[in-house]
């Protein structure tokens, strides 16, 4: 799953939120990651459902960012 952010100064933080929930992170952009599962038993439903979860959180300690999920 590939996300953008709109505060590029804040993606280390996100990766590092990321990368603490077992999710292996790669940017590939400024402003860019794209984040693999967390696990390797879930589908990619699931680890599309708990990827979501995890943003959500993170996007709750900082609601001004916007976040725009690429499939």
């Amino acid at each position: 799953m590939r996300v953008r952010i709109s505060e590029p100064g804040l993606l280390e933080d996100l990766m590092r939120s990321l990368e603490r929930a077992c999710c292996h992170v790669e940017r590939f952009s400024e402003d860019g990651i794209e984040i693999g599962s967390p696990s390797p038993i879930l589908t990619l439903d699931q680890a599309r459902q708990e990827i979501g979860l995890y943003l959500v959180l993170w996007r709750a300690r900082h609601p001004d960012v916007r976040v725009t999920v690429e499939e």
